[in-house]
């Protein structure tokens, strides 16, 4: 009997609410992937309990891209971080060159 993933698929829906509170997106992008989050978690809670026959060709697909979705959320919030870990360092420039202008108009 072919399995869906879905222990898998919950911990992607799990982090896609992650995404739906993280205030790094824009309100546009929060609401999108809160919207898509409670579609996919209703999908999840109808197919629980369903059993399909073996070897079905729309389990392994769905699997496939349920893998798919785990690598891609993983990948989104490494670049979160990455943008977050940007503005960090972009911010510690502004401050170092704030200095430097102190410093210029010092010596005129």
């Amino acid at each position: 009997m072919s399995k869906l993933a879905t222990d898998r698929l919950a911990g992607s829906i799990s982090r896609l609410f992650d995404l739906a509170g993280d205030d790094r997106l824009t309100q546009t992008q929060r609401s999108e992937v809160s919207a898509l989050a409670k579609r996919l978690r209703g999908r999840l809670v109808d197919l629980l309990s369903a059993r399909f026959a073996d070897d079905l060709a729309e389990i392994s697909d769905a699997n496939a891209k349920i893998a798919a979705l785990t690598q891609q959320l993983a990948d989104a919030n490494d670049a979160i971080n990455k943008i977050a870990d940007v503005v960090k360092q972009i911010t510690a420039l502004a401050g170092a060159l704030d200095k430097l202008i102190v410093l210029a108009t010092k010596f005129h």
